[in-house]
């Protein structure tokens, strides 16, 4: 706490010194400016680009990008493109500065045109960071308040990215770039809506009422069934399956078909996959041979990234997306010490869950490694959907 208060104490002075030079008209040049308030000023512009794209609402077709869709984001990435625009790069990473600015007004150009057969994102995707960007800016954006609603860390690995297995003694957490959340609005090989998948949640979920994770759950809990299948479906069900069986076996399938829900009515959302943390303990001193962890969502809101309980109806907005431990949501039933988020993606096969086998061989990793990790188990307000 005191390293965020330092932090916002010394943006208030960078502040307050730029408008003393301005008001009393001193033509010599500024100094470089700060990384702190680059990292600042990112992460507000970062900010109001997500609060403007989770307002966009897909039209028919929803599955997948539309031109009408890319035609309303537009402005909001020129606006964008306009505010990271009046930053002052800092020191060495100038060039970079600019080619994102440029990338973010290419990407609106694209957009305006709504043509769907261009990658409008293809100018930040290419995008290389400077030697050491992550080590320099990450720091500071972990300490930056917007940063942490905007869920900016600065990682160099985009957000299709899945982890690799690590060696013991150097588990990583997944690596999401959340500077763009207009990428998540798109669905994957598993979670991308069939137009009468459309068509139900047109008709079913009444998008007159509210869209929001709230009644997408009531929906769920209303019109779905549950059943045991002991981790069967991991990596292979479809969300229209789903939606047409109207049967889930498990936190994967509720949390699938909440994020594909969430994203066509306009909220950028992912996976968090995770394992649990007393089960990590027990696993690896041989009191349990079996598996135990939990899949909830992230959805991008005017609050935030709000992380959400899929099959709890709980949420919490304290959610800190750069911090893989995720503290128990209160719902009963689970693990006692909370969870650690081993993938984040559109949906399991995007981030490389392909199975259930697959899912367990990393949650077998974190088990051997978990004693070596330095973790920081935040404390969330987890409250109850109406």
């Amino acid at each position: 706490m005191n390293g965020i208060v330092q932090m916002t104490c010394a943006l208030a002075l960078v502040a307050a010194v730029s408008l003393t030079v301005s008001s009393c008209g001193d033509d010599s040049p500024d100094e470089a400016a700060t990384d702190a308030a680059w990292v600042s000023g990112f992460c507000k512009a970062a900010l109001r680009l997500g609060d403007e794209t989770s307002k966009v609402t897909p039209s028919p077709g929803g599955e997948r990008i539309t031109s009408e869709m890319l035609k309303a984001m537009a402005p909001s990435y020129a606006q964008f493109a306009d505010d990271l625009g009046k930053l002052d790069a800092p020191e060495g990473i100038e060039d970079y500065h600019r080619k994102f600015v440029d990338g973010a007004k290419e990407t609106a150009e694209i957009m305006a045109k709504g043509d769907v057969t261009v990658d409008p994102w293809r100018a930040l995707e290419e995008l290389e960071p400077p030697a050491g960007f992550t080590e320099r800016f990450g720091p500071l954006a972990s300490a930056d308040d917007d940063c942490k609603r905007a869920g900016i860390t600065f990682a160099e690995s985009g957000p299709e990215a899945t982890p690799t297995p690590a060696p013991p003694g150097s588990f990583a957490p997944p690596a999401i770039n959340y500077n763009d959340p207009g990428k998540f609005l798109v669905g994957g090989p598993q979670s991308t809506l069939s137009e009468r998948s459309i068509q139900v949640l047109r008709t079913e979920v009444m998008p007159a009422q509210g869209t929001g994770a709230a009644r997408i759950y009531a929906w769920m809990a209303r019109t779905f069934t549950t059943r045991a299948a002991g981790g069967a479906t991991i990596g292979a069900a479809e969300v229209n399956q789903l939606i047409s069986s109207r049967e889930l076996s498990g936190c994967h399938d509720w949390a699938l078909v909440m994020t594909a829900t969430l994203r066509f009515f306009g909220y950028p959302a992912l996976m968090v996959d995770t394992a649990g943390l007393q089960w990590a303990e027990d696993y690896a001193s041989g009191k349990t041979q079996a598996f135990s962890g939990h899949v909830f969502a992230e959805v991008l809101t005017n609050e935030g990234w709000m992380l959400v309980d899929c099959t709890a109806g709980r949420y919490t907005l304290d959610n800190d997306p750069a911090n893989p431990v995720i503290p128990p949501s209160g719902a009963g039933a689970g693990d006692a010490k909370g969870y650690y988020a081993l993938y984040k993606g559109i949906d399991p096969a995007s981030y490389g869950v392909t199975s259930n086998q697959v899912l367990q061989e990393r949650m077998s990793l974190f088990a051997g490694v978990l004693e070596t990790l330095e973790l920081e188990p935040p404390d969330y307000d987890w409250r109850s959907f109406p």
